[in-house]
Parts: structure tokens; sequence; C-alpha cells
């Protein structure tokens, strides 16, 4: 998902971050009518980019070979400057193809919900269609007043038609998608949720459901925790604080817990998520994360092993250590079983 080169692989934002734009978004965009989008580039907007070819009229052939070779010549001195006005021109009028696509499709619309399925925000409309967007690992919602300066990496703006409010998408690196869906095509247009697994926020499950699931694979537990088909949402750094906080290795197989240990994860999976969400969220310098108002999040000072190799464990006083698991580093310490 990571596609800028100043992200770092696998760090995008997880289950925290993303429910604290929903919490925030939830209160202020509510009832707020939509009056019209700029698409400024077409970083984030794969799905507007145009397929169709260009046509051009047939050309005429020319009656002497003298004329042929005059034609030809004077194609060959114009060609240079014509594929670079073609080159300029393009971006410019992609996006304005896509800023009057998305204003046909959410003009005068009025905004009804915001909902969160795993990683993806949901913004309903009374028109029955949704804004989908997804922030990848440098993508983010800003709420701002017309009148405030735009930020670099600034990619869609949705102005509204009370008191000059706008939403503005920000992703310097392209890392995230943004579109307009029917809520009944949800679906098709994002066939992967349809094996989501349960959310601890949205619908949390009882230990012994948990349980029930957990022991029915049998995987390494941070490949599991990073798998959205078993629990939505959670990427490298929750699951290394979930395990460290639960005691248990990251390469331990699911299907060898205890019942002891299986409700230690449970707890320990509720907990982590439900007090990053309390302190909105982390911000790194490996991926910086700002809520819809530009304040940081304040969970990476509660970090107890990510990110931490060869600080003292909290827990047992030695260094925490890091091994490459997958394409990442993954963070632990030794009291871990």
């Amino acid at each position: 998902m990571s596609k800028g080169p100043g992200a770092k692989r696998g760090l995008v934002y997880e289950l925290p971050e993303v429910e604290t734009v929903r919490h925030d978004l939830e209160r202020d965009l509510i009832g707020k009518r939509v009056k019209t989008v700029e698409a400024v580039s077409m970083k984030c907007l794969s799905r507007y980019q145009s397929s169709e070819a260009l046509t051009e009229p047939p050309e005429k052939k020319p009656e002497k070979a003298g004329e042929a070779l005059a034609e030809q010549s004077e194609k060959a001195s114009e060609a240079p400057t014509e594929q670079s006005e073609a080159l300029t021109e393009e971006p410019e009028k992609e996006s304005e193809k896509a800023s009057e696509a998305l204003t046909e499709q959410l003009a005068k619309a009025k905004i009804s919900s915001v909902k969160r399925v795993g990683l993806h925000l949901l913004i309903g409309l009374d028109s029955g269609s949704q804004i989908v967007v997804s922030l990848g690992s440098t993508g983010s919602l800003r709420r701002n007043a017309a009148k405030n300066p735009v930020l670099p990496g600034t990619e869609v703006v949705i102005s509204f038609t009370q008191h000059g409010h706008q939403l503005r998408y920000v992703d310097p690196e392209g890392t995230g998608d943004l579109f307009v869906a029917a809520e009944d095509s949800l679906e098709a247009e994002l066939p992967e949720i349809a094996k989501y697994g349960f959310d601890p926020m949205s619908e949390p499950i009882s230990w012994t459901d948990f349980g029930r699931r957990l022991l029915a694979r049998s995987v390494k537990l941070k490949r599991l925790l990073t798998d959205d088909t078993f629990v939505t949402g959670i990427r490298n750094i929750y699951a290394d604080e979930i395990l460290f906080e639960a005691g248990l290795r990251y390469d331990r197989i699911s299907n060898t817990l205890s019942s002891q240990e299986i409700r230690r994860l449970h707890r320990s999976l509720v907990g982590t998520i439900h007090d990053a969400i309390k302190y909105r969220g982390a911000s790194l310098p490996e991926r910086q994360f700002c809520d819809p108002f530009g304040e940081t999040g304040n969970y990476a000072g509660h970090l107890q092993v990510w990110g931490r190799h060869g600080a003292l464990s909290s827990r047992s006083r030695a260094p925490i250590k890091r091994v490459r698991f997958g394409r990442t580093w993954t963070y632990y310490c030794d009291t871990q079983v």
C-alpha cells in the first residue's frame, strides 16, 4: 500500500488513526451540503483517469512525392513541440474532467453519515452515494475555511455551501485513494471487504468466540493479527504492542495457545486499540499523523516496544529486540513466549 519513497513499507495508518478521523468528521460534517469539488491532481483519483484514446481526423494523402517529403519534414519539426504541449496539458485536462465528474456526483448532496469499514472511510450522502477514502500511509482529511492556505500535496478540495467550509484531502506521496460509489456497489468496488473478519471497535466479540476463531487457524500470531480476514485494521505497529501486552511472541503458532493465553490476547487486543483511540492515534517520525484539525496523535509516547530497539523493556529491564519478519521489523521482549 505504501507507494511513496518517503513512506516506510507497511506503515499505513491503522484502525486507531482512521477511527479518530471518522469520529471527528462525524461530529463536524453531518448536515453539510456539497457545493463544488476540485481535483488538484490525479494521484489519489486513479479510478477517474480517462482510458479513452484521443481521436484525430484522418490524414490527407499528399498528391505528389515532393509534397510527401515536405509534409514529413514539417511534421518532424513540429512533433517535439506538440508532444511537449500534450504532456503539459494532459494532466490538467484529466484533473478538470475529474473535478467535473466529482462535482456532478456530489453537488447539492448532504452528508448524512461517516462510517468506517476496516481502514476505509465512508462518507454517506443523502443521494444514496458515498465518498470512499483510504488514507494509505501519507493521506489526511483536513477541515479548513476557504481562506486558509492550501497545504502542499492537497489533492481534492470539497467545498460546502455553509460559511465557506471545506474538506481537503492531502496526500503528498499519493498513497491513498478517493472515489464515489453507490451504497449498493461498495463490494463491487472493494471486493476484499466481503472477507473481512471482526472489527474490535464496531463489532467486538467475546473472548470465547475469539478463541474459537483463533484455534481454527495454524498461523504465526503476528501474521494472524495483521490479516484482515481474521481481524480488521491492525498492522505492524499495533500488532507488536498487542503481542507485548499479552506476553506472546510474534512467531507463536495460533492454535498452540492455552485458554489463559487466549483470554490475555483478547484483552490486550481490545485494550490496546481502545487506548490508542483515546490518545488519538500515533504520530511517528516514520509516519506522521494529523487529525482533521491538524493536531497530531499522542499515542507514540505510550508505545511499549515498537520502534524502541535497544531501549529497556518496562517488563524485564532487558533491551528490546527486533527481528525481520516478512518485509518489516518486528519488536519484542524476551519475556514474550
